[in-house]
């Protein structure tokens, strides 16, 4: 069975890491399995392929597995697409930790995660995150996720969403924005 941390050569964490190492650029995958923290794999390496990997290890293990998105709004749009899935398809076996807080629902962590327009690239790939996650996680509810999502970008003092911004498709479209 392949494994991620063997297949390929990463930073060893030691400790509860954090999404990227303080006044470094780099944005890394972290993955807790089975209480022990995996390597760090930089998000250029993160494929559908490695994702299988990762999907593999944690259905091997008895333990549920922690994925840290505290910088959810710096991951790359592609890998972080083929993450939520992975979560969505491992469910209650991979569980969503933002700062120090896991939490079950994995929207909510995403929502948890999303920040203001200091840095208006992360801002805007943020309410991606965030639509993306509504679409993967919460498709037959959608107009109450974007109410959530709202709820969460007024609490950032930030513009809301508009009525429809999710109807372009699954991952996640760019809607109007509106006070």
């Amino acid at each position: 069975m392949p494994n991620p941390t063997k297949d390929k050569k990463h930073k060893q964490s030691k400790t509860a890491p954090t999404a990227h190492p303080t006044g470094t650029d780099t944005v890394a995958l972290i993955i807790c399995i089975g209480g022990k923290w995996q390597d760090q794999i930089p998000f250029e390496e993160v494929d559908a392929d490695l994702i299988e990997q990762i999907r593999a290890k944690i259905l091997e293990s008895t333990e549920a597995a922690v994925i840290d998105i505290t910088d959810i709004s710096r991951w790359p749009d592609s890998q972080r697409w083929l993450l939520l899935q992975l979560i969505k398809v491992l469910g209650t076996r991979l569980v969503a930790k933002v700062a120090a807080q896991t939490w079950p629902d994995p929207f909510k962590a995403v929502l948890n995660a999303m920040v203001g327009s200091d840095d208006l690239r992360a801002h805007a790939r943020s309410i991606e995150a965030a639509k993306e996650a509504a679409a993967v996680f919460y498709p037959e509810v959608i107009n109450a996720a974007v109410g959530l999502i709202n709820r969460r970008l007024v609490e950032l003092g930030e513009p809301r969403l508009a009525a429809g911004s999710l109807a372009k498709g699954n991952q996640g479209a760019c809607g109007q924005r509106r006070r």
